[in-house]
């Protein structure tokens, strides 16, 4: 069993402008504005490595905020406030299991599920 924590701070994230003109515009430069980003998370991870049944399983809580505060008003972003970036991915499941049938029969099924931006999936791959 093991567990994780992190946090870092994340400077000089580019983004747009609201409106900005992203097809040929010659001044791009002057619709991007910079911001500064957090992450923070927790991981819990179990392993089974011995037997016929092996595998892992984990959970992950992490979030990423981003903020832009322009020099102008209408520059700024959600008032200038910390919000979710794009990619934020609050809770993260994955079981990965592992079933030794023979010396060449195997079997390994994954499960992964996220929430994402209030949408929640899962998938077997």
């Amino acid at each position: 069993m093991s567990a994780e924590a992190y946090y870092k701070n994340i400077n000089n994230i580019l983004d747009y402008k609201g409106g900005a003109e992203l097809l040929m515009n010659d001044h791009l430069e002057t619709d991007i504005i910079n911001g500064k980003g957090k992450a923070y998370g927790l991981e819990f991870m179990i392993k089974k490595q011995m037997g016929m049944l092996t595998g892992w399983i984990s959970y992950t809580y992490s979030r990423v905020f981003v903020k832009v505060d322009g020099k102008f008003e209408e520059e700024k972003i959600n008032g200038g406030e910390y919000f979710p970036a794009n990619y934020d991915k609050p809770h993260d499941l994955k079981i990965v299991t592992n079933t030794k049938f023979s010396e060449g029969l195997t079997s390994q099924p994954i499960y992964i599920q996220h929430r994402q931006a209030n949408n929640l999936s899962g998938s077997i791959l």
